[in-house]
């Protein structure tokens, strides 16, 4: 999922600038899930840590999650 965000904003599909409640239907196509998944996706990452508002606060939590596995 993370490589798909990255290669979406490094084709120009969104920014990381963007909201994620702009653009959450696109970000959940890229994902492959509904919206109601990322919904659910999003709260679960902000469990851990800070809320979420932007695609490149999903991208960085993302990358926070792998480096702790």
């Amino acid at each position: 999922m993370r490589e798909n965000l990255r290669s979406a904003v490094s084709s120009g599909v969104f920014a990381s600038t963007d909201t994620l409640n702009d653009r959450g239907s696109t970000v959940a196509e890229i994902f492959g899930v509904d919206s109601l998944d990322l919904v659910e996706l999003v709260m679960a990452f902000e469990e851990k840590g800070p809320k979420l508002k932007t695609i490149g606060d999903l991208m960085r939590c993302m990358d926070q999650v792998d480096a702790k596995q």
